[in-house]
């Protein structure tokens, strides 16, 4: 019995080495908000690494009259080009019925921070409603912190959002 159970572990072991499991996301960051007389909460999730690999989930539950947390919306942030270390998610708060997520991410001598602006409606919906950046001359002294506002698609849901959506809107300009 010890001998089959010896195997057996040391199968797992090596199996771990030929097909390694992902990295796991740990919750980060946890807050609740009132948006139009609903409880929400906001998750973030983050592998916590700073390099290039670097994986943000937020996600956007919503309290039900049962006390439960039910899942009303997922974001994936900007995935980081190898060497864009420090970039990536960098925020997430709600105004009003608004629920703001801002990152950032290197177009050559910019920084450019995006701002996408979700609007949490009377029908339990989560849409993006605004797309905003800002282009930061990295070697400037002088910042502009001007918006710049995107036409964006009608009828968006939050889990629609990825890095190509992202650069897509980005690249429009």
């Amino acid at each position: 019995m010890k001998r089959k159970i010896s195997i057996v572990l040391i199968l797992l072991y090596t199996l771990n080495f030929i097909y390694p499991v992902s990295k796991s996301l740990y919750l980060c960051q946890s807050k609740i908000y009132i948006i139009n007389h609903k409880i929400i909460k906001i998750d973030i999730y983050d592998n916590g690494t700073s390099d290039y690999n670097n994986q943000t989930i937020v996600k956007i539950l919503k309290k039900n009259k049962f006390g439960l947390w039910k899942e009303k919306g997922v974001f994936e942030s900007i995935k980081l080009e190898e060497g864009d270390f420090g970039e990536g998610f960098q925020d997430c708060w709600v105004e009003d019925n608004k629920i703001y997520i801002q990152q950032s991410f290197g177009d050559g001598k910019f920084l450019i921070i995006s701002k996408l602006i979700f609007e949490y409606n009377n029908k339990d919906e989560i849409k993006l409603i605004s797309y905003i950046e800002n282009h930061i001359d990295r070697f400037s002294e002088d910042k502009d912190f001007t918006d710049i506002h995107f036409e964006i698609p009608y009828n968006i849901s939050i889990n629609d959002i990825d890095s190509k959506f992202v650069y897509d809107m980005h690249k429009q300009q």
